[in-house]
């Protein structure tokens, strides 16, 4: 009851502190989009090659919420809670100590954070650790479904789905293959612009680049986990993100912190207060994460897109309230989603575009405007609003 308690503590203080993040502007748009026409937007995910599981689920808070931010981040921590419950389920399966298990997942910083953000990596965790409990637990059909979700959530699940797959092989569960096979159908349909996003994040890279993303693995690890997280860059999955990763960040990779939790939980079995000993940095960091996360001193990449950079929110709520409060009705933007999406949350009843004319423009990264564009409103020079 304790574990749950301090789950929920450190998940629901502050929880709206964060300003909403590029890629929750463009989720609750999605969402709005499928809920305004299932059948003709059902698939509206593929114009931004993403899959389409974490769309549909996510349409049941952004319908049900007053707040779809809120309702998103909120939902997005009762995912997170589910996980906790599989991973103690697991523990036990394992003869672990569930509790030290439990406590390492609360106060896991890296965790804490995304669980206080609607993104899918959330989600993608959920569906595996729930899957590892299947398979343990010899249900073939569980075993698919939630790993066929996975699939149909984000493709990184191949990075740990891959080194699942001969263990399914060797225990003959092809059945469970056919079940994921079957879920993960859908995403055939747009299966040619799926794979055009993903060209541009994965693919062959060179022998520095490989070098380059292992050094960032380790560091981002460290600084979420301090030495509990260097565990991390012996997951295979770690290995296998680091050798194909055009594009990476931290949360590519979120899904083996259970594993790591649960491979420190093994080899330091007898000794307990060792155990607690590593927790000790993750405690103070999760600490300061929920008092004020813009002072948290999380990794570089991660204060660049969640606080400081233009993907960062900062400012779109202050922007829209002055759209609002001048009536605009035609406004322009730049082609990224905190711009057209963010603004379109907090201000619903302009039009919004991204080329043409208006009665507003507005710029979140550097622009040199028209001469005849006069400047009307500025957020701390980071988003300008033009006449």
């Amino acid at each position: 009851m304790f574990l749950y308690l301090l789950y929920f503590v450190t998940r629901l203080i502050n929880l709206d502190k964060l300003p909403i993040f590029n890629d929750e502007a463009f989720f609750i748009h999605a969402a709005r989009q499928i809920i305004s026409n299932p059948l003709q937007n059902l698939f509206f995910n593929f114009s931004d090659g993403k899959e389409p599981f974490f769309f549909w689920l996510y349409t049941l808070p952004v319908k049900f919420s007053s707040d779809a931010l809120l309702g998103i981040r909120l939902f997005t921590v009762i995912l997170g809670f589910l996980t906790l419950i599989y991973l103690l389920k697991i523990s036990q399966k394992l003869s672990l100590n569930s509790f030290w298990i439990g406590l390492a997942y609360v106060v896991s910083p890296f965790l804490l954070f995304y669980h206080r953000i609607a993104m899918q990596e959330t989600l993608l965790t959920f569906l595996l650790v729930a899957g590892i409990y299947y398979l343990l637990s010899k249900n073939q059909i569980l075993t698919g479904i939630f790993l066929g979700l996975a699939l149909l959530t984000k493709t990184s699940s191949l990075a740990f789905l891959i080194f699942l797959f001969p263990i399914l092989i060797y225990r003959k569960y092809f059945f469970t293959l056919i079940i994921a096979g079957l879920i993960y159908l859908p995403v055939f349909i747009g299966f040619s612009q799926i794979s055009a996003h993903n060209s541009s994040y994965f693919g062959l890279i060179s022998l520095s680049q490989i070098i380059i993303n292992l050094k960032m693995a380790t560091k981002w690890l460290w600084e979420y986990q301090g030495p509990l997280g260097l565990l991390g860059i012996l997951m295979p999955p770690v290995i296998l993100e680091s050798f194909i990763a055009k594009i990476f960040f931290p949360r590519y990779f979120l899904f083996v912190i259970p594993l790591i939790i649960l491979f420190a939980a093994k080899i330091l079995k007898n000794k307990p207060w060792l155990f607690f000993l590593l927790l000790v940095p993750n405690i103070i960091l999760s600490f300061q994460i929920v008092s004020d996360v813009k002072f948290a001193p999380l990794p570089y990449i991660e204060k660049w897109q969640y606080l400081e950079a233009w993907p960062a929110g900062e400012g779109i709520k202050e922007t829209a309230a002055f759209l609002r409060s001048q009536n605009a009705k035609v406004v322009v933007t730049e082609d990224i989603m905190i711009a057209r999406n963010g603004l379109e949350y907090y201000y619903p009843q302009a039009i919004y575009k991204t080329n043409g004319t208006g009665s507003y423009y507005v710029f979140i990264r550097e622009h040199n405007p028209k001469n005849e564009m006069i400047l009307k409103y500025s957020y701390q020079d980071k988003i300008k609003v033009y006449q």
